[in-house]
């Protein structure tokens, strides 16, 4: 999901097509209420589809492991997944539910990325050296582009022909006060606390084990809701 992180226009590749993709809405909306796909979905999905590399990056698919098996069988089909700091993806739940004025409290126990990048890896099985590229949001923060340049070797791509700009844009970005967001940082339930901890635990690990860089932010703890755990 590096859409979620910062937005880089695949469109600089000659057969590239990072528009909004159908191959999202085929997976998410039609291919992820069922068990396995009918002959006249695969059909329709191989006719409409051109030649060319296409990219996938809705990124709830990591917590939807009936996708997985299914994604997994395509054929050159190569997964980057990017971890971010775990408290802050607690609380970004929230905030969002906040702008839209929901119930904050619909949040539960929080997403557990460490155990679900194992288990997405383990599912891979020794394919998981060619197939899978996990990052921590942190190893693409430069405003230096050649900090992509790992991304774009593991999946064959060129390089950047020239120095493009690559301006921050997080589809996250909340438009609530620095208090406001301090407030809902500082809201964290018991059983989710635990998840957050055992990602801060868990995450440098998995990231060692798979070869990416584990940052110092990670190791510190820090985040955009400061240090963990919170102190008031």
């Amino acid at each position: 999901n590096l859409e979620s992180h910062q937005h880089v226009s695949v469109q600089r590749y000659p057969g590239w097509d990072d528009e909004e993709a159908p191959e999202d809405e085929f997976f998410s909306l039609r291919l992820g209420r069922r068990l396995l796909p009918t002959r006249d979905m695969v059909s329709a999905f191989e006719e409409g589809f051109g030649p060319g590399k296409r990219v996938i990056k809705n990124p709830m698919y990591l917590g939807m492991p009936w996708l997985h098996s299914i994604f997994i069988r395509i054929p050159g089909l190569k997964f980057v997944i990017l971890v971010c700091d775990p408290w802050w993806l607690f609380a970004r739940e929230r905030v969002l539910l906040l702008e839209q004025g929901e119930d904050i409290y619909q949040v539960g126990e929080g997403r557990r990325q460490a155990m679900q990048v194992r288990q997405f890896a383990s599912l891979l099985g020794p394919d998981h050296r060619t197939r899978l590229r996990v990052m921590h949001t942190e190893s693409l923060a430069s405003p230096d582009p050649s900090c992509y340049e790992p991304v774009l070797e593991f999946l064959g791509v060129p390089s950047f022909a020239s120095r493009p700009h690559l301006p921050r844009w997080n589809v996250n970005n909340s438009k609530l006060s620095a208090g406001e967001v301090a407030r809902v940082c500082a809201m964290v339930p018991e059983r989710a606390a635990e998840h957050i901890q055992e990602d801060y635990d868990e995450l440098p690990r998995v990231l060692a084990e798979l070869g990416a860089a584990v940052p110092t932010v990670l190791r510190n703890r820090t985040g955009k809701c400061g240090t963990w755990p919170y102190v008031e």
